[in-house]
């Protein structure tokens, strides 16, 4: 007997942007074509906002797709909240993790879906392009089966690089998921990210990167502004340190931290570009996390920490059109 529970459930969290939404629904509908991507795929959309418009996309979808299923947050319950609830109300065997200003390439999900048919993995990730690298997001694409590359040791799959952090790029089993998922203890923001790590040191099973892009993402940057790159940058770094706890190798951790501490003037100078704030609480906020660095290091980033925002910007826009002119 033919089973109703899809293979995949993609997994799509919004707030407050429905023609990012419209993209991103199109962008899957339009592998529907597709009968077998259509009966083993469905979409479940949690939505934090309370807008109709975003209410009136979803049910112009709906009516063509029955594979599309819609809730909205009675409140605002949160990133992570809308993450489990996507999750948790989720069918499929496998989830996928999709932003609302992000698309799938045409042709990714069937290759996906070929990939995990099985069952043979319980954590796949996927390469990401910027939208605009894309010059036509409508026309299938081939995908090579030489582009996915099965990795055995969960260590060597992350430090790699074959698991990085982008949202829509996370692929997992379902229950696996739900059985490492820890809101009260994760980093605040990387919550998402926390549990699929969790779920690659507990699997017993191989993991999967898929080194061509499947997804091309929306790019706003509005993580950089206010100079928070900065803070987003050190707070992975603090979740790398989490890591141990997890299971993964301490010592590559070590490794990786010590690599990691060496792009902080230069990740510094990029928010100051973006308007950080030089408060002393920010100042202080970088030395907790630089412990261990050399003086001289320390000296560098505060001689840089105290540059005025202007005079960073202005040397990086100057250098922006010396190179536009040579090229």
């Amino acid at each position: 007997m033919k089973s109703n529970k899809p293979l995949l459930s993609i997994c799509l969290t919004t707030y407050k942007r429905p023609h990012g939404l419209q993209e991103t629904l199109e962008s899957i509908v339009r592998q529907f074509n597709d009968e077998r991507v259509c009966e083993q795929v469905e979409v479940v959309i949690s939505d934090n906002g309370d807008d109709d418009e975003t209410a009136a996309i979803v049910r112009s979808f709906q009516e063509r797709f029955e594979n599309i299923r819609y809730f909205r947050n009675e409140t605002n319950i949160g990133c992570n909240g809308n993450i489990f609830n996507a999750v948790t109300r989720a069918n499929g065997y496998y989830c996928w993790y999709m932003a609302d200003d992000d698309v799938i390439i045409n042709g990714a999900i069937e290759f996906i879906l070929d990939k995990i048919k099985d069952h043979q993995y319980d954590v796949v990730t996927i390469e990401a392009t910027p939208i605009p690298q894309i010059a036509d997001l409508t026309s299938r694409r081939e995908f090579l089966s030489n582009e996915a590359i099965a990795v055995d040791d969960p260590n060597e799959f992350y430090f790699l690089g074959y698991c990085q952090g982008g949202f829509s790029v996370l692929m997992f089993n379902r229950d696996m998921w739900l059985s490492c998922a820890d809101r009260e203890d994760a980093l605040e923001h990387w919550f998402y990210y926390e549990t699929v790590l969790r779920v690659l040191i507990a699997s017993h099973k191989k993991s999967l990167y898929i080194r061509q892009p499947g997804v091309a993402t929306g790019q706003e940057c509005q993580w950089v502004k206010g100079g928070t790159e900065l803070f987003t940058y050190v707070s992975s770094n603090i979740l790398l340190q989490r890591m141990s706890s997890f299971g993964f190798d301490k010592d590559r951790i070590l490794h990786a931290l010590g690599v990691n501490s060496k792009s902080i003037p230069i990740i510094l100078l990029r928010a100051k570009g973006h308007g950080l704030q030089c408060t002393i609480a920010n100042l202080r906020y970088i030395y907790d996390n630089l412990r261990g660095a050399s003086i001289p290091y320390l000296l560098l980033v505060t001689m840089i920490y105290f540059v005025p925002n202007p005079v960073v910007v202005l040397i990086r826009d100057t250098r922006k059109r010396i190179i536009a002119l040579m090229k």
